[in-house]
């Protein structure tokens, strides 16, 4: 258990962060709305929001400092449903800069090294589970 989480820790946690860092950095031309949670505007990272498909970046807006506008809304989701309640029209967001389309989610095989996490994290607790079971027959009889 101790080797499958050292090596969880210094192998294919690195790896997890460094391959979501660069899905950041280069933003793919098109975005999914799993993609486009990422660029929420915390931590240095550009706020986006989608409305009718294009994903414009509202980073640059006073109105949304930190990815949050007003406290009610955060960057990384699609406003398509939420402008039609809002108190002004849809110029306000249409006028920002456009940076892709939303496309819809497809479903895809999960990297080999999330893969990897979630065997290990699993065999851990099957394994912890098992040691308590058998501490706890043995205890009993």
């Amino acid at each position: 258990m101790v080797s499958t989480a050292i090596f969880v820790t210094f192998v294919v946690g690195p790896k997890l962060r460094k391959k979501r860092q660069c899905e950041i950095k280069q933003c793919p031309q098109d975005l999914n709305p799993d993609q486009l949670s990422r660029f929420d505007g915390n931590e240095g990272r550009p706020a986006y929001v989608a409305y009718m498909g294009t994903i414009y970046d509202v980073s640059g807006s006073k109105l949304w400092k930190g990815g949050s506008h007003f406290r009610r809304h955060t960057a990384g989701l699609d406003m398509t449903d939420v402008l039609k309640t809002a108190p002004h029209k849809e110029d306000k967001l249409t006028g920002m800069p456009v940076v892709s389309r939303l496309v819809a989610q497809e479903q895809q095989k999960k990297p080999p090294q999330m893969r990897i996490f979630y065997f290990l994290a699993y065999m851990n607790l099957f394994l912890i589970f098992s040691i308590v079971f058998v501490i706890s027959l043995w205890r009993w009889w």
